[in-house]
């Protein structure tokens, strides 16, 4: 209770910016605060993004964000390019390293293939999964502004976990590492991962499809091979059900 009564002080105890910049910087300090009340009043946490959770409200604060966290006074990307990189990690299932490798060559729109090189679970190869349907003709505008070889997100593994880890803070999410993780320890190096998988599983995807899609790693020498090829007949198939467009996604999560 004492640290409540500290925190709600600091809240209503600010001093008041009269610069529009200034202005800016302590309303989202002042969130923070707010944030933390909240999570004195409600201990219930999820370890992942539902799709109204991630469009509606993370990639709202996570653009909110761009101009803020950078040690030299200058962002390390632009808004767009943060928004990009985590809504193609959201949806292609990719680890936060992989994600920061993308080239404009890796994206085949026309067929929705995405070349995934030197995967974690495969160093110096390669392994492709899907673009969700409804990313196909924004991800065309964006991936436009870019050089065939020229590197879309330009910044840092650390850099997109605090981008991360503030944006669900400032968000009201309830994420189990906004409460406690301090250090980098997969928890929001895996967020979006781990939410693409059980966005597929509560639409009905059987495990050996998601497996597909997330190009997990298995002994057997077959399936590894599969993971390898291009052969996302399944999963192509269960995107255009499914993921057509986003508000079919939407309503989904609504009527479950």
């Amino acid at each position: 209770m004492h640290s409540l009564r500290m925190v709600m002080s600091k809240v209503f105890s600010a001093k008041p910016i009269h610069s529009t910049s200034n202005l800016i910087h302590d309303t989202i300090k002042r969130m923070f605060l707010i944030q933390s009340v909240r999570e004195h009043f409600s201990m219930e946490y999820t370890n992942y993004l539902t799709p109204k959770m991630f469009y509606d409200d993370f990639l709202d604060w996570l653009v909110r964000l761009q101009p803020f966290h950078s040690d030299t006074g200058r962002p390390p990307m632009s808004a767009n390019q943060f928004y990009w990189g985590a809504r193609i990690q959201y949806g292609c299932g990719l680890r936060i390293s992989e994600m920061l490798n993308l080239i404009k060559t890796d994206f085949d729109l026309e067929h929705r293939i995405l070349t995934i090189r030197n995967p974690k679970t495969r160093k110096k190869g390669v392994q492709y999964t899907s673009i969700l349907p409804f990313d196909v003709k924004r991800l065309d505008n964006f991936l436009s502004k870019f050089n065939d070889t020229e590197k879309l997100f330009p910044t840092s593994r650390s850099t997109m976990w605090k981008y991360y880890k503030n944006a669900g803070k400032l968000a009201g999410l309830k994420l189990f590492s906004i409460k406690d993780q301090q250090k980098i320890k997969g928890a929001y190096t895996h967020l979006m991962r781990e939410s693409c998988g059980k966005m597929y599983e509560a639409f009905g995807a059987k495990e050996s499809l998601i497996a597909r899609k997330l190009r997990h790693s298995r002994k057997s020498g077959s399936m590894t091979m599969r993971y390898l090829s291009k052969d996302l007949n399944s999963v192509m198939a269960f995107d255009r059900k499914h993921f057509s467009n986003r508000k079919q996604c939407m309503v989904k999560e609504i009527e479950n």
